[in-house]
């Protein structure tokens, strides 16, 4: 069986709101009346209360836990090596994340006008319109994304370049996703130990 169809690479992408802002002005406030320079610090402001996005927050992390959980390492890029074995567990598991995180921000959509007249009372002199981007606008700031690419091979490598040249770099290719899936592997049987270490009585 070849590498290309014992692995894959995944990808999960999610982004939320912050619903956190520095604020200039305050923090100019707070410099001058602490005679502090420039770069000692600076004030965020928490936009709503926090209680009200950590749903969302709470389904994201979960999420990225069970990507982390399901796939090895791969390089920086954002892809993890996901077992062939393991596609529709993760599939199933991704799918299921997804909806619960599009539901929990619906939820939180429809609370959000609410929240903007408590943030009115909450902050008070801090409070500023242009801080509160339209419901529509805002619902642009949630994603969730799932990429699976295959494994690199050597046959994926097409230069015009030297017969030898090529057949060079296409072997360095293999060999480096080999080992990368190898030591994917090895990380495995790591969390499978430390996961025996520290449940053993």
């Amino acid at each position: 069986m070849s590498l290309t169809e014992k692995a894959m690479l995944a990808r999960l992408s999610i982004t939320q709101w912050s619903a956190r802002k520095m604020d200039k002005r305050v923090t100019e406030e707070v410099r001058v009346n602490h005679d502090a320079s420039a770069d000692a610090g600076r004030y965020n402001k928490l936009l709503i209360a926090q209680e009200a996005i950590k749903t969302v927050q709470a389904v994201a992390t979960a999420a990225r836990e069970t990507h982390y959980r399901l796939t090895l390492p791969w390089r920086d890029d954002g892809a993890r090596i996901l077992p062939a074995k393991a596609f529709f567990d993760y599939s199933k598991s991704m799918r299921d994340s997804e909806a619960e995180f599009n539901r929990a921000v619906a939820e939180f959509l429809l609370e959000y006008p609410a929240l903007v007249s408590d943030a009115r009372h909450r902050l008070n002199g801090m409070f500023s319109e242009n801080d509160y981007p339209s419901a529509d606008k805002l619902r642009a700031r949630f994603s969730w994304a799932i990429s699976i690419d295959p494994l690199p091979t050597g046959e994926d490598f097409r230069v015009t370049i030297g017969d030898d040249e090529t057949a060079r770099i296409r072997a360095e290719i293999d060999a480096r996703t080999r080992h990368a899936l190898a030591d994917g592997m090895r990380d495995a049987w790591q969390r499978l130990y430390d996961c025996l270490l520290y449940t053993s009585p």
